[in-house]
């Protein structure tokens, strides 16, 4: 097993068949997961839907997706690096506040990871109708999507260009996963 870093965040895993990782490959998998947020591991064809099931059992609280039939692009903001590179005077006017998504889910803007402590930006696509707690509909909507552009910018988030048999695994309370994109 192999591994080469990925700009800005992320590893990528070669020589590992998911389908049969021992127990001790697969936490290697959650220690990358743990220090990268973001793990790739391409040339894995052969999975079906019940091995990606039971790989999720398997590595534990983590999303994973294999490589979509049509191809295209996926980002993976890491919400570590969005909240860090956000300045002083943003950080401590959003500190506090609370984003709600159009469910009526409320949850700290900044929040720590449950295993890390570290703080992040916990923010979900502008799409979902969120509005954060403190302002009104307008400023809402336009702070919510200076986050996001700030949260999947090219200093922030890798982007995936997806090739058959990739599976993408990531730490969901660290990365903001953006739908792929469909190349044209």
């Amino acid at each position: 097993m192999a591994t080469t870093a990925l700009e800005p965040i992320g590893v990528e895993v070669t020589g590992l068949d998911l389908a049969t990782a021992d127990d001790a490959r697969i936490d290697e998998l959650r220690s990358l997961l743990a220090e990268h947020g973001v793990v790739v591991v391409p040339a894995q064809e052969g999975l079906d839907e019940d091995d990606l099931a039971a790989l999720r059992r398997r590595v534990g609280d983590v999303r994973l997706a294999p490589a979509p039939e049509r191809g295209g692009e996926s980002l993976f903001g890491d919400r570590y690096r969005a909240y860090e590179t956000l300045s002083s005077d943003i950080r401590m006017h959003l500190a506090g506040r609370t984003v709600t998504d159009g469910a009526g889910a409320e949850q700290p803007l900044f929040r720590r990871h449950p295993d890390t402590g570290r703080t992040a930006l916990h923010l979900a696509a502008p799409e979902r109708g969120a509005e954060i707690s403190g302002m009104d509909g307008g400023a809402s909507r336009t702070t919510i999507g200076f986050l996001y552009e700030h949260a999947t910018g090219a200093d922030t988030a890798y982007r995936h260009t997806w090739a058959p048999g990739d599976v993408v695994l990531w730490d969901h309370d660290r990365i903001l996963h953006r739908e792929t994109v469909v190349a044209r």
